[in-house]
C-alpha cells in the first residue's frame, strides 16, 4: 500500500523546485508536479525488465476518472443500494475508506470497499467482474482481504438466505455458503427494507448487534444521505389519493390484493376501489388518516393509521366499495385493531428510496400522532410466519403484546 504521507518536491514547468507536498496530496487530483523518475534495466542479451503490475492498489478520489472502477461499481450492486459514483469517491477520504482495485496483467478484476472501525471493519462493497466470476477470482480477493484484516473483526450484509419467499433463494445461500466456508458466522441478526431481509455476517471476536447496524448507519448519515435529508414528512391531500393508493397496493402486495377480489376482478379493478376510498374522509385508508414522504413532489412513501375504536365506522365504506369495485361481500371481516391504539394499517416506501430512514421517519410521525390524539400506543399485526417482518418492527422499538387472529392467518399484534 502506497504511503500517503510520503513528502514529494513539487516543481514548476521549468522543473525547478518550488515547495513540497505529501503523495496524498499530489495524488487527490491537485494537479500539482512532481519529478517521476523512469529506470529501465537490460541484461547482458538486451532484454528489457518489465514490471508487473502489482495485484492490489489503493484507490483514491484521484482515480474518479477510472471508467473501468466505475462502470463496474454501477453495474455490480442494484442502483438503490448504490452511492453517486462522485460522493463515493469524496467519502474515500472523508471516512477513511479502504478502496482497494484488484488486477491481473493490468486487466481489472473487482475491487472492495472496507469501512474500518474501532470495533469491527464493515466489508461495504466487494465486486468481481461479470465475466470473470465463478472463475475463483472472488475467493482470491476474500483471501487476500482476510488476511489483511487477520485478528480483526469484520462484518459484512447480504440478502438473507432465510427470507422465504424471494426471488433470488439459490444464489443467496451460494453467497452465505461463500462467506461460510470462509471463516464467517452468522449473528442471527436481521433487518427488512421493504420487501428485502438483510442479514449480518461476522468473522473474529465480539458479536454484532443492531445497535451496532444502526451506529454504522447513523455514521454514514452524518457524510453522505442527500435522499433521506431532502425528503419532508407530511399530511395526505386529495389530490395524491391516486399514488396512495399504489403504495397501499404496494403494502399490501399484489397476492393479497386478488385475495380481496371476486372472481373475474382484478388489480385495475382493486386500485380504482382504493383510490376511491382514499379519497373519501370516512373511510381508513382516507388521505385525512395518511402521512406522507415527499421528495420535491414526489410521494416516495406513507404510513396509513387510524383510531382502532372507530374500525367498524371506518370500514362500512370499505365494505360497500368492494361490493361496487371488486364484487365481493367482506361485511363479515375479523377485525384487526381494537380501542386503545392507533392502528398501523399500511407502510410502504418506493425500492429506490429504500434503506435511508424514511419507513422510520414515517413510524416516528405515526407515534407523534397518536400523541396527539391521546392514544397511549401505535398497534399493528405481522403474521406469525414473516419473522423477518417482525424483526424490522422491533429494530425501530415494536414490542410483542399478544397473539391473535386475521384474514385465516396466525398473527402477533405488536405495539409502540
Amino acid at each position: 500500500m502506497d504511503n500517503q504521507q510520503e513528502i514529494f518536491p513539487i516543481v514548476n514547468e521549468n522543473g525547478k523546485v518550488v515547495g513540497s507536498a505529501t503523495r496524498g496530496e499530489c495524488h487527490s487530483g491537485s494537479k500539482l508536479l512532481h519529478p517521476v523518475v523512469h529506470l529501465h534495466v537490460f541484461n547482458s542479451k538486451g532484454d528489457i525488465y518489465l514490471q508487473k503490475r502489482p495485484e492490489q492498489k489503493e484507490i483514491t478520489a484521484a482515480y474518479s476518472h477510472d471508467e473501468q472502477l466505475k462502470q463496474l461499481y454501477q453495474t455490480a450492486f442494484p442502483e438503490n443500494e448504490q452511492i453517486p459514483w462522485a460522493d463515493l469517491m469524496r467519502l474515500i477520504d472523508q471516512m477513511s475508506l479502504d478502496f482497494t482495485a484488484y488486477y491481473e496483467d493490468n486487466k481489472l478484476i473487482g475491487f472492495t470497499i472496507v469501512y474500518p472501525r474501532p470495533s469491527f471493519n464493515w466489508y461495504w462493497y466487494f465486486a468481481v467482474r461479470e465475466e470473470l466470476r465463478g472463475k475463483g477470482y472472488g475467493q482470491q480477493i476474500l483471501s487476500l482481504l482476510i488476511e489483511k484484516y487477520r485478528g480483526q473483526a469484520c462484518v459484512l450484509d447480504m440478502e438473507s438466505p432465510c427470507q422465504d419467499p424471494c426471488p433470488n433463494p439459490e444464489q443467496r445461500k451460494r453467497r452465505h455458503g461463500f462467506y461460510h466456508r470462509n471463516g464467517f458466522r452468522d449473528t442471527n441478526v436481521y433487518r427488512s427494507y421493504g420487501d428485502i431481509t438483510m442479514t449480518v455476517m461476522m468473522m473474529g471476536p465480539g458479536t454484532f448487534t443492531l445497535q451496532d447496524w444502526d451506529d454504522i448507519t447513523n455514521e454514514l448519515k452524518q457524510y453522505w444521505w442527500p435522499t433521506a435529508i431532502g425528503t419532508e414528512i407530511k399530511e395526505a391531500t386529495k389530490e395524491q389519493a391516486p399514488e396512495i393508493a399504489r403504495l397501499i397496493m404496494m403494502a399490501m402486495t399484489d397476492e393479497c390484493c386478488l385475495y380481496f377480489c371476486g372472481e373475474g376482478y382484478g388489480l385495475v379493478d382493486f386500485r380504482k376501489m382504493m383510490t376511491a376510498l382514499v379519497e373519501r374522509e370516512d373511510s381508513q385508508y382516507s388521505y385525512r388518516n395518511t402521512i406522507v414522504a415527499m421528495d420535491g413532489n414526489k410521494i416516495v412513501g406513507i404510513s396509513v393509521s387510524y383510531d382502532g375504536s372507530k374500525l367498524h365506522e371506518l370500514r362500512r365504506p370499505f365494505v360497500e366499495l368492494a361490493l361496487k369495485y371488486i364484487g365481493k361481500d367482506h361485511s363479515s371481516m375479523d377485525d384487526e385493531t381494537q380501542a386503545g391504539e392507533l392502528y398501523l394499517d399500511s407502510l410502504a416506501v418506493i425500492p429506490e428510496y429504500r434503506r435511508q430512514g424514511i419507513a422510520s421517519r414515517l413510524i416516528k410521525a405515526t407515534k407523534e400522532r397518536a400523541d396527539r390524539m391521546g392514544l397511549p400506543c401505535v398497534g399493528l399485526l405481522v403474521d406469525k410466519g414473516n419473522p423477518n417482518g417482525e424483526a424490522l418492527y422491533a429494530s425501530v422499538g415494536f414490542q410483542y403484546a399478544n397473539d391473535s387472529h386475521w384474514g385465516g392467518h396466525d398473527m402477533k399484534h405488536l405495539i409502540l
